[in-house]
């Protein structure tokens, strides 16, 4: 059995790496694009045309960075993710929809410019970027609570093990008292019984 053991772990271990490594590398692509969209030096479609932020795509650009942390903290908790069936799909579909969110941003301010995104030909007004947000928030809520359903099993079986190791040293304490007592028992000297006074016949009168 421990033949086949050590390769499963082995291979587990190389999957996580490498589930990891590409939500990484989604997630640094992300960030570049953010610098990018919010220093305007650098269009993906229209090199030279140098994009204003005003306040309000400012503003959106803050929710991005929330979102950011967000995913993160999602990243921190990665190692135990593979035993959350749904989790996996749902990530991808934050990181996926956060940047067509950037580009959906850039889009706002340069009306011209058309982006082949699945999500700007369904969505183009500002309510559905919005809801998108909305959406990546519950996606995120969503993930942190089977997390937190997790770690609150993990306590609950923890508190079960810490009572069970408490009721085995009680159990050992009693079962050795008990032990003790079975040795004296056996250790004490019984007494000696009287033997029945002999009943003499008294001569005749």
């Amino acid at each position: 059995m421990e033949t086949k053991t050590m390769p499963q772990e082995k291979l587990e271990i190389a999957e996580q790496t490498k589930q990891r490594e590409f939500i990484e590398t989604k997630l640094e692509f992300i960030h570049k694009e953010l610098e990018r969209l919010k220093n305007g030096d650098i269009d993906p479609l229209h090199p030279n045309n140098v994009h204003r932020v005003n306040p309000e795509i400012q503003s959106v650009e803050k929710d991005l960075l929330q979102l950011n942390k967000a995913n993160e903290h999602i990243v921190n908790m990665f190692p135990s993710i593979k035993e959350y069936p749904c989790s996996n799909n749902a990530l991808e579909r934050v990181l996926a929809l956060e940047l067509e969110l950037a580009q959906a941003l850039q889009t706002k301010e340069n009306q011209n410019v058309q982006l082949q995104s699945s999500f700007l030909k369904q969505h183009s007004n500002d309510d559905a970027i919005f809801q998108s947000f909305r959406d990546i928030n519950e996606l995120i809520k969503d993930m942190l609570e089977i997390k937190g359903r997790y770690t609150t099993v993990e306590a609950e079986l923890k508190e079960m093990h810490n009572r069970y190791s408490d009721l085995s040293l009680q159990f050992a304490e009693v079962e050795g008292e008990r032990q003790k007592l079975i040795m004296m028992l056996k250790n004490r000297t019984p007494r000696k019984q009287r033997s029945p006074p002999s009943l003499t016949n008294s001569p005749g009168r």
